[in-house]
């Protein structure tokens, strides 16, 4: 038990565990055995193919084109190479495609959802609030302390003058601390607040309606220094109707389309997201043809670029979004 790792796995020979434990290599993989039957399934595997193995035989599912998916193809299951494993299995494409969904429905790492860390979660600084077809903002820092000075340190008129002296010195320290709080609470909500009259659309239609943004327009807008904008958005979040995101997700830059005008990177991986969900399974678009087909939207972007934001969006190439 001692020896498999944050995946699941088997990670020291049966042979050293038996010299380690003073038993036979019999008996190793007769417990070994019974280890492979808890839960999570697959827990206790040597390695991938067994992983699954295990998991297929306990759902009664390892046999025929599964099974030698399983024993024989895990490779080529990765290139999504379903024609060749359909050659050497003397099978169907389809068959195959549907042999090789089943094995991935399997849990390659039953371990990780195990994990000793501890979840880290976010607590939004800003909540942006739809209210009567508006927006209003609330600045959620009640967990910051409530600063004040003590009436004991402003009845200083009884102590010598250097104490009075160092007191004063304090007094002005302490209060210059308060005021710079409250600033920057201030800040900040000018801030958001220029951010949700810019970006109504975003509130209101999502991501992909996005308008260009810099740091430095807010800046000029609520009469501050860019730098000051920059740091009051840094890692700084936002609850808003749609979810939980970051301050600085409210700023785009542009990408220039053919025609002169700006279009977001936002906006070119929304349109790329609806091309792919709406494209044949069989005949998936490349990312030249979605390249030319943004173009036609005006949205310039190079074949590159595609690739880039086809991966951030999660989704394989064509060849491997081929469906049979």
């Amino acid at each position: 038990m001692g020896s498999i790792d944050s995946r699941g796995y088997l990670t020291l020979p049966e042979e050293e565990i038996a010299r380690a434990t003073g038993t036979s290599l019999e008996e190793v993989q007769k417990v070994l055995a019974k280890v492979q039957t808890f839960e999570p399934l697959g827990v206790g595997a040597r390695d991938l193919s067994e992983c699954l193995r295990i998991q297929a035989k306990a759902q009664g599912i390892y046999e025929g084109l599964v099974a030698a998916v399983i024993d024989r193809h895990l490779s080529l299951v990765a290139e999504t190479g379903i024609r060749e494993i359909a050659e050497a299995e003397k099978a169907s494409p389809e068959d195959v495609q549907l042999a090789v969904d089943i094995v991935r429905t399997l849990n390659p790492k039953p371990g990780s959802g195990y994990g000793t860390e501890n979840a880290s979660y976010i607590t939004p600084d800003v909540t942006i609030e739809k209210v009567d077809g508006g927006y209003e903002v609330h600045l959620n820092d009640s967990y910051v302390p409530k600063l004040h000075i003590t009436n004991l340190y402003r009845q200083a008129a009884s102590f010598d003058d250097d104490t009075q002296r160092y007191i004063k010195k304090r007094l002005n320290a302490a209060t210059w601390l308060i005021n710079s709080i409250e600033q920057r609470r201030e800040t900040i909500r000018k801030v958001v607040e220029e951010l949700v009259r810019v970006q109504r659309d975003f509130l209101d239609k999502g991501p992909a309606h996005l308008k260009p943004l810099t740091m430095k327009e807010v800046a000029e807008a609520i009469e501050v220094h860019e730098s000051t904008v920059s740091r009051a958005v840094a890692n700084k979040y936002a609850e808003i109707p749609g979810g939980l995101v970051a301050l600085k997700a409210f700023f785009q830059t542009g990408l220039k389309a053919g025609s002169g005008e700006d279009f977001l990177a936002s906006q070119a991986k929304a349109e790329l997201e609806r091309l792919i969900k709406a494209e044949d399974p069989r005949k998936p678009l490349s990312d030249q043809k979605l390249c030319e087909l943004l173009k036609a939207k005006e949205m310039d972007i190079s074949r590159r670029t595609v690739m880039k934001y086809r991966e951030q969006l999660g989704y394989p190439s064509s060849v491997k979004r081929k469906r049979y």
